[in-house]
């Protein structure tokens, strides 16, 4: 678990992911599409799940198509956030190359 200014989880905090659309891998919200089922993301029937506190339960998915070259996860009420950066070459690739070799082609903007 990643933590961001305290040692819980804040209901603000917001998992970025760029895509549009996850693959469950499980979830204790029936609400939500079931095990192996896609779901849009981050917004589904309306919540956005990005953020943590709309969650009613936990939530596992896959994400089979990024758009860009990063994922980040940041906490609005502490205003910290982290990043982790890769270099964009396709779906399914493991986020395991160095930022240096990347550049600047995909950085997150962060709410302000």
């Amino acid at each position: 678990m990643v933590t961001l200014g305290d040692n819980r989880v804040s209901g603000r905090t917001r998992l970025i992911f760029p895509t549009d659309q996850v693959i469950v891998h499980s979830t204790g919200d029936e609400s939500l599409p079931g095990a192996w089922q896609p779901m849009t993301w981050p917004n589904y029937e309306g919540r956005d799940l990005g953020l943590y506190g709309t969650r009613q339960n936990y939530l596992g998915f896959f994400v089979p198509q990024v758009t860009e070259g990063f994922v980040a996860l940041y906490d609005e009420a502490a205003h910290q956030g982290i990043v982790r950066q890769r270099c964009p070459r396709g779906s399914g690739r493991p986020m395991t190359a160095p930022t240096s070799s990347c550049g600047a082609a995909s950085r997150p903007r962060f709410p302000t």
